[in-house]
């Protein structure tokens, strides 16, 4: 039960040490050895001697050929006491599990009174795993109190975050017990090796969810504006190799697992964003249901994504919706969610009137276009039918919205509406609000549909007035700069600001913005505060056309499907804040008609939903079927 100095190179190069000593002093009085070592000359262990170590937790008396255990301790499960055996026992732990186990030291009986409760704390040697705790303290300076003589204890926690998956920890406890005159104690490690399991989990369809999810694939879903899709998620535990046992929440180390995870691991969470309105919630079971997953043995989390569509939010392009899990994202599934366009699903106390209104259309264009409708009384559609609102127009090239919409007899607005991945509504904040004044627009969209570089949007901002205007856009105008505008701005004959006709602090005059100021020469002219927040990554040049009150801008680099758009138009535009009232803090942001757009299969040519008038003299079309209209044909 001695260990230390007495093994190997080391323990003979004691042994010569004493045997060259004792020839020179020539049977002088041995040396006391100095404090922490006894003398193993002479004792039971011939290959010990000299001045050694006694082992960790035993001790001996200075000057003693005999080492003496006074202390003992052993790794415990914190439910029952059981010990766990070996000098390193062997645990894994997963993400969303927390480790509980007891580190337990005790004196032994020496047969002297008054021998003190052992002291326990975290090794400084090994320390302990980031967000760990020992006692309550992740310091190795803080000492636990728990139990009374000769048995001190503490708790050992340890829930292990994302960034630690996969790690293999060594950590001990160290326990010593106060000095006796003239014993000398080593302290003793109470050690153990965590391993932080690796989790993968597993996605699957769910065999328990609704079957009324309309879905071609395991990776695509497809659905109608009007009814709820919902999108089955089973996210089950991965196998485990790693090593000793896992431990579950209530600390009960007894029960070994073959699996790796638990509901705090196997959570998902969104990738990117959902579109409006679609929520991920946790499925819940009925009793029967699980039921016949407990007998199965199925320790899968069971999650859906619902989404009711709504108008606007039909598209050529499908969703793309990500969700993850495992905490670190380890495991990640996709799918692609078309709401098919020219579609509408009827939702309970529907009729036909009541969605052609939403559509601005009559409920006869509705009746003909579904000579399908189960009921021939128009007043009657049941709840949960597919209607069809009116053709899929393919787009030829060179053809554009207004051109389109005359071919049909049809308002642009109308086809604008119908087709929601031509447009984008767009949220407009004023800085200043001042009527009469220039005012700074503060724009954002998320785009409906894939831009690229090259194409344009279009807003019409009605409210506002300014001659016409071209500048560049900026990401924002949280900075700004001063320039000296000394006119004349719109017209030859106005000036903005006029030496004795304008005083400091005035408005700049009509056509003008800012402030009236003197310069570093005395002259007056208009203070112009510019935005200094640099170009835009996204967006290029923007026009102000004073006429027509259209504000386009260009896009010089591609923007994805659902990205967040911002974008600042600044003062230096002129744009007038209106006199009266106050403008509309929303408005649609119109992209151009693409010939083809770009889909999972590639390039396919865009179809446009034209909701057709009743037939009248001169238009030529078949109803209830998704015709593709001759160009010739008006």
């Amino acid at each position: 039960r001695r260990a230390g100095w007495g093994l190997g190179g080391a323990g003979l190069a004691a042994s010569y040490l004493a045997v060259l000593c004792a020839v020179l002093l020539e049977g002088a009085a041995a040396q006391p050895c100095a404090a922490g070592l006894y003398d193993a000359t002479g004792g039971g262990d011939p290959m010990l001697t000299g001045c050694v170590k006694c082992s960790p937790g035993w001790a001996s008396e200075q000057g003693s050929t005999v080492c003496t255990q006074v202390l003992t301790g052993e790794v415990r499960n914190k439910l029952d006491d059981m010990v766990f055996g070996g000098m390193w026992p062997e645990f894994r732990v997963a993400v969303g599990d927390t480790l509980t186990v007891k580190l337990s030291t005790s004196h032994v009986a020496s047969g002297r009174e008054g021998e003190p409760k052992p002291h326990l704390k975290a090794a400084e040697s090994w320390g302990l795993p980031g967000y760990a705790t020992l006692c309550g303290s992740n310091a190795h300076g803080a000492e636990c109190t728990d139990g009374g003589a000769p048995e001190t204890w503490g708790l050992l926690e340890f829930a292990p975050r994302p960034d630690q998956q996969g790690e293999e920890y060594s950590t001990c406890g160290e326990a010593t017990i106060s000095a006796v005159i003239g014993w000398v104690v080593q302290p003793l490690l109470v050690c153990l090796k965590i391993s932080v399991v690796q989790v993968t989990p597993m996605f699957g369809n769910s065999s328990v969810l609704p079957e009324y999810s309309t879905f071609s694939s395991d990776f695509q879903f497809v659905g109608a504006v009007g009814c709820m899709m919902e999108i089955p998620l089973q996210i089950s535990p991965s196998s485990c190799s790693a090593p000793g046992c896992t431990i579950s929440p209530t600390g009960n180390a007894s029960q070994c697992s073959t699996s790796c995870g638990n509901a705090a691991s196997l959570m998902p969470s969104v990738v990117g964003q959902l579109p409006r309105g679609a929520k991920l919630h946790r499925r819940m079971l009925n009793s029967s249901e699980s039921s016949l997953l407990m007998a199965a043995g199925d320790l899968s989390e069971y999650w859906a994504i619902t989404w009711t569509p709504e108008l606007h939010s039909s598209s050529q392009v499908p969703y793309t919706v990500c969700v993850s899990a495992g905490g670190a994202g380890l495991a990640q599934r996709c799918w692609d969610v078309t709401v098919e366009k020219c579609r509408h699903c009827v939702r309970p106390g529907e009729t036909l009137a009541s969605i052609a209104a939403q559509h601005n259309a009559d409920w006869m264009q509705l009746y003909f276009a579904n000579p399908t409708l189960p009921s021939r009384n128009p007043q009657v559609v049941s709840p949960g039918y597919n209607l069809r609102l009116g053709v899929l127009y393919e787009v030829q090239s060179g053809e554009y919205l207004e051109q389109i919409a005359e071919k049909f007899l049809v308002e642009a607005d109308n086809v604008l509406s119908e087709n929601a991945d031509l447009w984008a509504e767009s949220t407009i904040e004023y800085a200043p609000k001042a009527p009469g004044r220039s005012t700074q627009l503060d724009i954002a969209f998320s785009a409906s549909r894939g831009l690229s570089a090259g194409e344009t949007l279009t807003l019409t901002l009605s409210e506002l007035a300014a001659p016409d205007w071209q500048g560049e856009t900026a990401m924002d105008c949280e900075t700004v700069g001063t320039s000296m505008h000394y006119g004349p701005f719109s017209k030859p004959h106005i000036k903005a600001c006029s030496q004795g006709l304008s005083a400091p602090g005035e408005s700049c005059g009509p056509g003008g913005w800012g402030e009236c100021n003197y310069d570093g020469e005395g002259t007056i002219a208009c203070n112009v505060k510019q935005c200094a927040g640099g170009s835009h990554p996204k967006l290029g040049a923007a026009r102000w056309m004073g006429g027509t009150k259209k504000l386009t801008i260009d896009v010089v680099s591609s923007i994805a499907k659902s990205e967040m758009v911002r974008f600042v138009v600044p003062r230096t535009a002129g744009l007038i804040y209106p006199s009266r009232g106050h403008p509309e803090a929303k408005a649609r942001a119109v992209f151009p008609v693409p010939m083809k757009v770009n889909v999972k299969e590639g390039l396919v040519p865009f179809e446009m939903c034209v909701v057709l008038p009743v037939c009248d003299p001169g238009l030529s079309c078949l109803y209830g079927t998704d015709c593709k209209i001759s160009r010739a044909v008006k």
